[in-house]
């Protein structure tokens, strides 16, 4: 298929989901070894669990948990049974990783329903599936809707119920007011090929869907930031009300605190609750992450000062919000003048809620697009964040972010126009 069409093709198939937001359009996954990829699995998974006995280490309780981490009841209001929390809180993962001389460096872990890339990378997969229609795909990856399937038929199992799925969201967040496609397609999916019934529904007709009594739906997916919610005007009250029915939600509460990045810091750091196993894990596989605040800290094995170090290397930092998504309010320092990051640094030495992060220098990958301003083919070499997508600790398929203009490694969709895309083994 000639490369214009393919790229055609590839943003039909992409229509109202996240893909190329302006530029060239890829025309094929990126491609690393699959032993890369196989290491990038199991880290991802030993990593996970790390973040989440760290998290329970350092506050035992909800309530402590939010407080160690200085978060409020309104962000974080629909805690469940405990054990459900606790069953549950890393059944839904994406890691952002980038790979530096082939070994994944873990950036920051995305946890929860709400995770992105999921529609998009098996979207992707399928439209790249299309172009391969004529010959062998030359590559095999896991789909994420066929392995998140599983991980909905064993909640149900659970609660000795028949699988039945509510995805739970809103157009008004997704970027694409006017489409309710992305989160139509897995729905369909389940329906389709799994037979399990499931339905995509708005915050406001969620109630009437699970019916009363025992919810027809007895699981559901959270596709939600409550914080998000909270600045668009939309009630997330439903979403309590349909755990207290009954429908088990996921991933539960829990999953969005192990995600803030002072609980990687905290595991960067270590502890006495890491085995000597875990820490060798996380001196591989986490760049050194630290909580910004005033004091010493261990760095390149020398105790140094905090505020003093921030100073004197910047362009080998990276200053992140604790909390936050599509890469808000991130500072890399190599890209700064001195004052704007001498203030960045003094914004979160007051606040107390910041990580700082040595700069990963990343891989760089050959990527043929579809230039659309010159109507050529082009091959740039692409610096590409990307996500495992886990499932049950399961891998998924792997999302990926790329910038074919920009080599850091640091990219966005919403801050540097870059597109999606899916990873695959070879």
């Amino acid at each position: 298929m000639p490369d214009a069409d393919a790229a055609d093709l590839l943003l039909h198939e992409m229509r109202g989901i996240p893909f190329v937001r302006s530029g060239p359009v890829p025309l094929h996954p990126v491609t690393v070894p699959q032993a890369w990829l196989d290491e990038l699995h199991h880290a991802s998974r030993e990593l996970l669990a790390i973040l989440f006995t760290t998290l329970r280490a350092r506050a035992s309780t909800p309530q402590a948990q939010l407080a160690a981490l200085g978060q409020s009841d309104r962000s974080h209001p629909y805690f469940t049974d405990p054990r459900l929390e606790a069953d549950w809180a890393t059944s839904m993962a994406r890691p952002d990783v980038v790979f530096s001389g082939g070994t994944p460096r873990f950036l920051e872990f995305n946890i929860g329903g709400a995770i992105g890339g999921v529609v998009t990378t098996d979207q992707i997969l399928t439209a790249y599936d299309r172009l391969y229609r004529h010959g062998p795909v030359p590559y095999t990856t896991a789909r994420p809707f066929a392995v998140r399937a599983d991980l909905y038929e064993r909640a149900a199992r659970s609660l000795g119920r028949r699988p039945g799925v509510a995805i739970l969201g809103s157009v008004r967040e997704s970027g694409f007011p006017d489409n309710d496609r992305y989160f139509r397609l897995e729905a369909d999916y389940l329906r389709r090929r799994r037979g399990i019934p499931a339905e995509f529904f708005e915050p406001e007709d969620l109630l009437d869907g699970l019916g009363d009594g025992i919810p027809r739906f007895p699981v559901g997916l959270r596709h939600l930031m409550i914080d998000a919610w909270h600045e668009l005007g939309i009630d997330p009250a439903p979403l309590g009300e349909a755990q207290r029915r009954g429908c088990l939600m996921l991933a539960p509460q829990t999953a969005f605190l192990i995600s803030n990045k002072l609980v990687l810091a905290w595991a960067s750091a270590g502890g006495p609750w890491l085995s000597r196993r875990q820490r060798e894990l996380t001196d591989r596989y986490l760049p050194w992450t630290r909580i910004v605040r005033d004091g010493p800290v261990e760095y390149r094995g020398r105790r140094r000062d905090l505020p003093d170090l921030l100073r004197t290397h910047q362009r080998s930092l990276v200053l992140k919000p604790s909390v936050g998504n599509c890469g808000t309010g991130v500072a890399i320092g190599a890209r700064l003048l001195g004052p704007d990051w001498n203030a960045r640094c003094a914004r979160a030495l007051r606040e107390g809620t910041w990580v700082v992060q040595e700069y990963v220098e990343p891989d760089r990958f050959p990527c043929r697009f579809w230039d659309r301003s010159t109507a050529r083919t082009a091959e740039y070499g692409v610096a590409p964040v990307v996500s495992p997508l886990l499932f049950d600790g399961r891998p998924a398929g792997c999302f990926a972010r790329h910038d074919p203009f920009d080599r850091t490694g640091v990219v966005s969709t919403t801050f540097t126009g870059a597109s999606f895309n899916a990873v695959v083994g070879t």
